[in-house]
């Protein structure tokens, strides 16, 4: 019998691969660490997705345990990603053709090269810019310069392409646009979150209490997120199966 291929997938939270977990056949795997872990068999793949929160500390950590007696030829980082541009509309589903990280006054760092996308893939090529934290759009426009359009933004891109690559392995990022250029979500939402990237109920508790129109703003953030993590799912699923 042929051996199935592996494929790891990274990604942050359970919101944003609702898509891909709505494939059918998951099997839900001990939590490690709290990573949630998941497994998959099917046309002769065999995934394990692990969920490690937000932030390249977290998804340093998620890659770790995924690995653990798991040996992929290839890992995936997938998940939701703002728009700079307006070209980019929320639900457009991107492949990560050049990765950077924002450094604050120090300008972008360059990531590692990767690959193309596969023959026939229809996703956009994008550039990705991974943040130290939920910054305004506006304060990263400021240092974009030249940079190859149209660009994202993200948290864990830069750090598991090189986590990733410096192991010998393949590495792929696929990202659905979650919020258009104009939305600049990120200080909003911030302020519900600790120092480790994780959202409390009481800060978003306090937050609605000094602003109850905050209500529909998170109303807002959730329907896209949601119509985006869909478009992620539909797009990996004709990649990984169908081509």
């Amino acid at each position: 019998m042929r051996p199935l291929e592996r494929i790891g997938l990274v990604a942050a939270l359970p919101l944003e691969c609702a898509g891909v977990l709505s494939w059918p056949g998951w099997e839900k795997e001990k939590k490690q660490e709290g990573v949630r872990l998941y497994c998959l068999k099917r046309q002769g793949l065999l995934l394990r997705l692990a969920l490690g929160g937000m932030g390249e500390h977290r998804a340093l950590e998620a890659l770790d345990i995924l690995l653990g007696g798991f040996q992929p030829g290839r890992v995936i980082s997938l998940g939701l990603a703002g728009a700079v541009e307006a070209d980019l509309h929320v639900g457009q589903v991107a492949w990560v053709q050049r990765v950077f990280k924002f450094t604050g006054e120090a300008g972008l760092l360059e990531g590692p090269c990767l690959e193309n996308p596969p023959q026939g893939s229809e996703l956009v090529s994008a550039s990705m810019i991974s943040l130290p934290g939920l910054l305004s759009k506006a304060v990263v426009r400021r240092a974009l310069g030249s940079l190859p359009r149209p660009l994202l933004l993200d948290l864990e891109t830069h750090a598991l392409a090189q986590g990733v690559l410096g192991r010998g392995l393949s590495f792929w990022g696929i990202r659905a646009v979650s919020d258009e250029a104009l939305l600049d979500a990120g200080p909003r939402v911030a302020r519900w979150l600790d120092q480790d990237l994780s959202i409390r109920g009481s800060k978003v508790l306090v937050s609605l209490i000094r602003k109850p129109s905050e209500l529909i703003f998170m109303a807002k953030l959730f329907a896209r997120a949601r119509e985006a993590s869909r478009a992620l799912g539909r797009s990996l699923e004709r990649i990984l199966f169908q081509s």
